[in-house]
């Protein structure tokens, strides 16, 4: 989390409420030109969070391109995106994507009318849990954000997860993704989960998302990985998170050579084995690093 970039936009945030303010104070202003003029103002100043109800959080769209993954290299991208604020984050997200078989993202920002940009990114599947709509009062154009899935095979199951708990002041949920997929020719099953995790609350709420994500690991039995932001910027956060894993037999994968100081994403995983892991630090069109990570089935060559 950059906590320069809240700051900047708080102070943006008053600066454009004090010249909201002087203009309304105006005469030249009619009472029609007033409202008008204050929702132009405020869809620029605050944007409208819109929950998505749980019922509509599944988004699905594009196809995969293979039938089953590769028993012998699994190979996953993770990466917060910022909800794509830099320009450069396309151009990032599509080169982590096209050298990964399935991409985890964050923050993931998309247009439920167009699907841009994330539909350019051709054969790939994605599975996208909304959390809400962002949306400029004075335009018809939302943004569904949430957590987004990109596999070259087009999953078994898929199944959005809302945290029942609410951001502060938004009042929006976080999502993960649960989605489940083929691997090889033997009939196992890769289930994975992809989590963005509540932030700013206390550790009481952070439990009650991983209650959720709990059960969504008791209900999916064999290989499986999960990975996102986990927001663990305390120590009781990471208490918790690896209390969690260890009660259900995951393994944390520790990066080498990590840069972060910040270590808000985490790796888990179980019945897999360990090929290769990078962070991808030289990308800067985010405030997270991407992962990459490598996994193969214990019963496969893992060359």
């Amino acid at each position: 989390m950059d906590y320069r970039f809240l700051t900047v936009r708080w102070v943006a945030f008053a600066a454009g409420l004090l010249v909201l303010s002087q203009l309304l104070g105006s005469s030249a202003f009619a009472d029609r030109d007033r409202r008008s003029c204050i929702a132009r103002a405020l869809g620029r100043i605050i944007p409208h969070y819109e929950p998505v109800p749980i019922d509509q959080a599944l988004a699905t769209f594009g196809s995969g391109t293979a039938r089953a993954l590769d028993p012998d290299s699994i190979r996953f991208f993770i990466w917060n995106t910022h909800k794509g604020k830099d320009p450069r984050w396309l151009d990032d997200l599509t080169r982590g994507i096209q050298n990964s078989d399935l991409a985890l993202i964050q923050e993931a920002a998309v247009s439920p009318i167009t699907r841009h940009p994330l539909s350019e990114i051709m054969g790939r599947q994605w599975s996208m849990a909304g959390a809400f709509s962002l949306t400029p009062i004075d335009s018809q154009w939302a943004t569904l954000t949430g957590v987004a899935t990109a596999s070259t095979v087009d999953p078994v199951y898929a199944r959005a997860l809302q945290s029942v708990v609410r951001e502060p002041i938004t009042g929006t949920p976080k999502t993960a993704i649960l989605t489940r997929y083929p691997v090889g020719d033997d009939e196992a099953i890769l289930s994975v989960i992809n989590i963005h995790a509540i932030n700013f609350t206390p550790l009481s709420r952070f439990n009650r998302q991983l209650v959720q994500i709990e059960e969504a690991i008791e209900q999916s039995p064999g290989p499986l990985v999960l990975a996102g932001d986990f927001n663990t910027w305390s120590r009781g956060r990471r208490r918790e998170l690896s209390t969690l894993a260890k009660r259900n037999g995951l393994v944390h994968v520790v990066f080498p050579k990590d840069p972060r100081k910040l270590r808000f994403d985490h790796v888990y995983m179980r019945g897999l084995k360990i090929k290769k892991l990078q962070i991808q630090s030289g990308v800067q069109s985010s405030d997270h690093f991407p992962l990459f990570a490598e996994f193969c089935l214990p019963s496969s060559p893992c060359r």
